[in-house]
């Protein structure tokens, strides 16, 4: 794991956790290698959902996570007050091939004040709008990055808009391109699915279908390689139609 700190021994970031806690929530998660092969954390960040702080590496109840994302982010002292960042959220446990999923993306926010946040953008930085969480049912915790980039200046609003997608999105292509490089701030979340929470996006419509299709056949040579490849069964046939299977929930 390779987080390259440069911050003074008594800042705090993601609301209110020192350096190392967090760096070592970082690395508990996975967030190197999976999601980014470095971070340079040198920025201090706060970061919120429906006004409450998001602490590095928690569990967040769905209902807690619908309310777009707040951020505020103190420059690298009185010279980087005009500097410009990049900001984005990603999903990197969506099942089925479909992730990453981006969450959000805006570009060219600016520092105003010696802070910068959603308050001093305006409308045309925002490239992804909130998509809130809404991880499908039997995909277990899904982690919620919230990256933030050091713009070398200021970036093609268009061309950073024309080179992302939701689905499956390439971040390292993305961040090649505006030549962004490492993450300067970071932090995440977790959620999971719970019943009876109407979170709902695209997302678990896709995942809930394929696991309908695709379970019954999953589960049947799962248990052919556990047994050596005798299951005394022939495999079950996925379902076409029909009532849903009762198992499976949309978030």
């Amino acid at each position: 794991m390779e987080v390259r700190s440069r911050m003074a021994g008594d800042s705090l970031l993601s609301g209110g956790v020192p350096d190392p806690v967090l760096e070592e929530s970082l690395e508990s998660g996975r967030i190197i290698p999976d999601v980014v092969p470095c971070l340079d954390l040198k920025v201090k960040a706060r970061f919120a959902l429906a006004g409450r702080p998001i602490v590095c590496g928690e569990q967040r109840a769905l209902q807690h996570s619908q309310a777009g994302l707040q951020f505020v982010i103190d420059p690298e002292g009185a010279s980087g007050k005009g500097q410009m960042y990049s900001v984005v959220v990603v999903d990197p446990d969506v099942p089925l091939g479909l992730g990453p999923i981006l969450h959000y993306a805006a570009v060219n926010v600016s520092a105003r004040g010696g802070e910068l946040g959603a308050s001093g953008m305006g409308a045309a930085a925002v490239l992804q709008q909130w998509e809130p969480p809404a991880p499908p049912a039997r995909t277990g915790l899904h982690r919620y990055v919230i990256l933030v980039y050091r713009q070398p200046g200021p970036v093609n609003f268009v061309e950073a808009k024309l080179s992302i997608t939701k689905f499956m999105f390439d971040l390292e292509e993305w961040t090649g391109k505006l030549r962004l490089g490492d993450p300067v701030a970071a932090s995440y979340f977790t959620c999971e699915y719970e019943p009876g929470c109407h979170a709902s996006c695209l997302l678990s419509a896709l995942c809930c279908a394929f696991c309908c299709w695709t379970t019954p056949s999953r589960d049947f040579h799962r248990r052919a390689r556990e047994s050596g490849g005798n299951t005394g069964a022939a495999p079950p046939r996925a379902r076409r139609g029909g009532a849903p299977d009762e198992s499976v929930h949309m978030a």
